[in-house]
């Protein structure tokens, strides 16, 4: 419900610019079932925008098999963070860092997907 999500967006704006708590957030708004990076959506990206935060891209690596949803077991990933991008001064800027986030993380999940691989054949 998109009314619902922008009062939610509102609530997190605000307790962002006074201090009161970090957030995580998945740009493509879902979770994936093992299908790839999906097309980033703009929320944070605004949020960035109107909270004058910076984005910090952080990459999650691939589980083989796939996790289950709403099933837990134990594994280990991989996570990695990129430099600050940002900061996001205009409407216009958006897209542009919107695109540099994507890139860095596309790129990177290939990086831990070879890694990952790697070292399930390694045993």
């Amino acid at each position: 419900n998109h009314s619902s999500a922008m009062k939610t967006m509102e609530k997190v704006e605000n307790k962002l610019r006074k201090g009161q708590i970090s957030i995580l957030l998945m740009p493509e708004g879902t979770r994936s079932h093992g299908s790839g990076l999906g097309q980033f959506k703009k929320g944070a990206f605004h949020l960035a925008k109107n909270t004058g935060m910076l984005i910090v891209p952080i990459v999650i690596g691939p589980l083989y098999p796939p996790l289950k949803l709403n099933r837990f077991r134990f594994d280990s990933i991989e996570v990695s963070s990129g430099s600050p991008i940002g900061p996001i001064n205009e409407q216009k800027d958006i897209n542009r860092i919107k695109d540099q986030a994507y890139e860095y993380i596309s790129r990177e999940f290939k990086v831990l997907t070879e890694k990952r691989k790697k070292r399930d054949l390694e045993g």
